[in-house]
């Protein structure tokens, strides 16, 4: 999960929560370690029990909005000239070559609050993310009311994710290199937009190493105020800026906002979020709401 701050996520697990994770977790007094359970799938407490949370049919919560992708080998046409030569060794060609082998995934957002990534040829689960915007400790909102015996349906990642191959640092310190990048929205869920490193799906449930790299950022009405509700799909591409050339971005807009809010075209850099989104250099935001002409 994302707590909002941390570039490379944190485990869904009760000791790693904090502040607001908590709060929305113990809403109404329930049992918080015991909610959580609940999220990650355990029927402990399910129509029983002290905490008596919601009966489910189905662990995996309904896929509207959002519609499955599948990964396998990277196959992109990026050349390796050009702006996309980074060198010997370092080609997109090279790369494609050495994931032949890699895990085929698909990967699709659940109104369960998670986007979840299965195993494409098992359809085992092998990673679930649970966005840091999501957690709001009000009355019918929040992770809580999932587990709410009057839960009303509401969506939560509802939005398709977009998958592309790009050639970027995804730790502040690293190095840059050829990794496969999903960005993710919360459709009608949320105001919110996050980007994943799915490279290496063996790696997800790595306890030895939990400090791995999967998260990159998460983008919320926090950083920019007139974020809406992004239903469209954002386009991941190499930019030609004049002042800093060849950096990749995600290319979305800002969503469906409340009325009276400007309409922008936002350019998230891939690697702009990695630390946080303080540096204005990190994001170009685009006006396209039209503006009444200057007749004087």
């Amino acid at each position: 999960y994302n707590d909002g701050t941390a570039s490379t996520g944190k485990i869904f697990q009760w000791s790693d929560l904090e502040g607001i994770q908590k709060a929305d977790l113990k809403h109404g007094g329930k049992s918080g370690g015991q909610r959580l359970k609940y999220l990650r799938g355990s029927p402990d407490n399910e129509g029983e029990g002290d905490d008596n949370f919601r009966l489910r049919s189905s662990r995996l919560g309904d896929v509207f909005r959002s519609r499955p992708v599948y990964v396998g080998v990277p196959n992109l046409a990026w050349p390796d000239t050009g702006a996309f030569d980074y060198g010997e060794a370092t080609r997109y060609s090279d790369f494609a070559a050495a994931q032949q082998s890699r895990t085929p995934m698909v990967y699709v957002g659940a109104n369960d609050g998670a986007l979840h990534g299965f195993h494409a040829e098992t359809g085992n689960e092998v990673i679930r993310y649970f966005p840091g915007d999501l957690y709001e400790a009000g009355d019918k909102a929040g992770y809580h009311f999932l587990t709410d015996p009057d839960y009303a349906h509401q969506p939560y990642v509802d939005g398709t994710p977009v998958v592309s191959d790009a050639y970027i640092k995804t730790t502040s310190s690293g190095d840059s290199s050829w990794r496969t990048i999903l960005v993710g929205t919360l459709g009608g869920g949320g105001t919110g937009l996050f980007a994943l490193d799915i490279s290496e799906p063996e790696i997800f449930n790595d306890d030895e190493d939990p400090d791995k790299p999967i998260v990159l950022w998460e983008f919320t009405q926090d950083n920019f105020e007139d974020l809406g509700y992004s239903y469209s799909r954002p386009t991941v591409a190499l930019l030609k800026n004049r002042d800093k050339p060849g950096r990749w971005a995600a290319i979305t807009g800002n969503g469906d906002a409340p009325e009276g809010l400007d309409g922008y075209l936002l350019i998230l850099y891939l690697e702009g979020g990695i630390n946080d989104w303080s540096n204005s250099e990190l994001v170009c935001l685009l006006y396209t709401s039209p503006r009444p002409r200057d007749r004087g």
